[in-house]
């Protein structure tokens, strides 16, 4: 007898000046908190923050795009996942060789990563730290008083597969 698959279906969003149809690996930049990728929430206000911030950025409508996808896919196939739990040192050694990578390939080989958010605030602690104008020690221990945001970096073609795209709406 063949046992029943459960389903852990994810829902998360997307914030954008665009209705999203196909996503585009190469129009993403190379050097967000994980690297080149497509960047979900699995909160619809941040999204929507961002879709609003985008959308001032390129005098363009704001949308929220609806995605959803099976958990059980990060443990069943070849995918390369990698999971931050909170803040930390390998958190902020991920983020940081990210965002000084100037080159156009990937700094990593990973499909897909989830962690924090590096909002404004945090963006901004971090290039203080890449230039030497606060030490590693100081900048964790601000991040002890903030809550993370959560984000996943669908980093690959192969990941952007286990996406299902439910509906996008204007704001």
């Amino acid at each position: 007898m063949q046992q029943k698959r459960e389903y852990d279906m994810k829902r998360v969003y997307h914030g954008s000046y665009t209705e999203i149809d196909e996503i585009n690996l190469s129009l993403c930049k190379v050097s967000g908190d994980f690297g080149r990728g497509f960047y979900v929430t699995c909160t619809r206000s941040h999204a929507e923050y961002w879709a609003k911030r985008k959308s001032k950025e390129n005098h363009n409508n704001a949308f929220i795009t609806e995605f959803e996808f099976d958990t059980n896919i990060y443990r069943e196939s070849q995918l390369k996942v990698l999971h931050f739990d909170d803040y930390n040192e390998e958190w902020l050694d991920f983020v940081a060789l990210n965002r000084m990578n100037k080159k156009a390939q990937q700094a990593h080989n990973y499909d897909i990563v989830e962690g924090a958010t590096a909002d404004d605030d945090v963006v901004t602690r971090i290039y203080d730290y890449l230039n030497n104008n606060v030490s590693k020690e100081q900048l964790l221990m601000e991040l002890t008083h903030k809550t993370p945001l959560p984000q996943i970096c669908f980093c690959s073609a192969k990941a952007l597969q286990i996406l299902i795209n439910k509906k996008s709406v204007p704001l």
